[in-house]
């Protein structure tokens, strides 16, 4: 790769999830345990109010084995207003004083697919029949989580006349000088939401003062590249851009960039170079591993 010359929410359809409900509460209508009707029940005890001129909705949110499923984000749209609300531990949840009409009840949960599904409301109905939810796991979910490589380089010696890099050499037998250690490789597992590279190090020649690195995998051109002083921070979060890494590798390549890529040499120079590849969620808009560190993970 030596070249020196970046969580989605999807909606299932009305159709699928009201025969998907349908089906799994019919199969529980005869199950011994009574566990459908031990969810309807939850529901009821959800404690909403209506009027003679306003309905209520209540019901439950379940995954494909009927079990309640707890702290679901369900959430109502009305007029200009969006109302949400939790589930409580068994899976159930209420909206009260809603004007009659067709709504649309969105429920969202880490690790789920988002499920969206239409709910009648009728005024002066204290008691409407409880709205069932099936949530499927969303196969594709990874629990927030980072990876964090640590590449300490190294160049022995390096010479940059506008923008050709040359490692330097014996003038009579041109053998390469030194041992340097330019370029690193790290697996990365599972799918990749951002990935950031933070590098420093401490210039060793006044004509040498910036480096430059590539950023990539095996397989690929380069897909990111940073050059100047140091620090160096670079965050790839394309979607197109971060496919290419997932369980795959990432690697990065390193050289002088002289001044402002014309001219400049390098020797005996090290550097730190962080990559941190995030799993599941994104660091703040202004993070850094240079100066914040490791990041920490949401719950």
């Amino acid at each position: 790769m030596r070249g020196f010359v970046v969580v989605p929410m999807r909606s299932v359809g009305l159709l699928a999830v009201t025969l998907l409900v349908a089906t799994a509460f019919a199969g529980c209508a005869t199950d011994t345990s009574g566990a459908s009707s031990s969810l309807e029940d939850a529901a009821k005890q959800i404690n909403v109010q209506g009027s003679e001129t306003t309905g209520i909705i209540r019901g439950v949110v379940v995954d494909t084995a009927i079990h309640p499923l707890a702290k679901v984000a369900v959430s109502v749209k009305a007029g200009a207003k969006n109302f949400v609300n939790l589930t409580n531990a068994e899976g159930a949840f209420g909206f009260g004083n809603l004007a009659p009409g067709t709504y649309f009840v969105s429920a969202v949960k880490s690790g789920y697919k988002t499920t969206q599904q239409s709910i009648e409301v009728k005024a002066n109905d204290p008691e409407p029949g409880v709205a069932k939810i099936l949530m499927e796991v969303d196969t594709s979910f990874q629990k927030p989580s980072h990876d964090t490589f640590h590449f300490r380089g190294y160049m022995e010696c390096n010479v940059v006349v506008v923008f050709f890099f040359f490692p330097c050499e014996e003038p009579i037998t041109g053998t390469k000088i030194g041992n340097d250690n330019w370029v690193a490789s790290y697996p990365i597992a599972g799918n990749v939401s951002w990935l950031h590279t933070s590098m420093t190090w401490v210039p060793k020649q006044p004509v040498g003062t910036e480096l430059y690195f590539n950023i990539g995998n095996p397989d690929t051109e380069i897909i990111g590249y940073k050059g100047g002083p140091s620090p160096l921070v670079l965050d790839i979060k394309e979607d197109k851009d971060l496919g290419q890494f997932k369980d795959n590798s990432v690697v990065i390549e390193v050289s002088g960039n002289g001044e402002q890529g014309l001219a400049g040499a390098e020797a005996e120079q090290d550097f730190d170079a962080y990559i941190v590849a995030f799993h599941g969620y994104k660091p703040p808009a202004d993070y850094a591993f240079w100066k914040d560190g490791e990041p920490k993970d949401p719950k």
